[in-house]
């Protein structure tokens, strides 16, 4: 992508940006993810995967400010993180994934008695 660094917020739902911006190389400074999808974003580390931030962002310049003083580290969270994401580039792998996530919902359905 070029930039050290990207800036990514959730809203309502997961960071619509979050996926592209973990491929791209370039570190991602967020807050620890409150919403969890099929990316698994419980599983990014900080620090590993991203920069964390606070919910607030009171601390933004001060991971800014690092990250322009750790070009090296900044790096190597970026490529961690586009490691993590190569997982979901094995279109075997995620159609495995794919029918544990819906054996496992039909499941929860079947023992719930909804959508016997």
């Amino acid at each position: 992508m070029g930039y050290k660094m990207l800036i990514m917020v959730e809203g309502n739902d997961v960071a619509t940006g979050l996926k592209w911006a973990l491929v791209s190389s370039s570190a991602v400074i967020m807050p620890p993810p409150r919403v969890v999808s099929w990316l698994m974003e419980d599983k990014l580390l900080p620090w590993v995967h991203y920069i964390p931030v606070k919910p607030t962002f009171e601390d933004l310049e001060e991971k800014v400010d690092w990250c322009l003083a750790n070009d090296e580290r900044c790096r190597e969270i970026g490529q961690a993180s586009r490691c993590f994401m190569m997982q979901f580039f094995y279109s075997q792998r995620e159609e495995e994934i794919q029918r544990r996530v819906w054996s496992h919902a039909l499941e929860r359905q079947a023992a719930a008695g909804t959508c016997v």
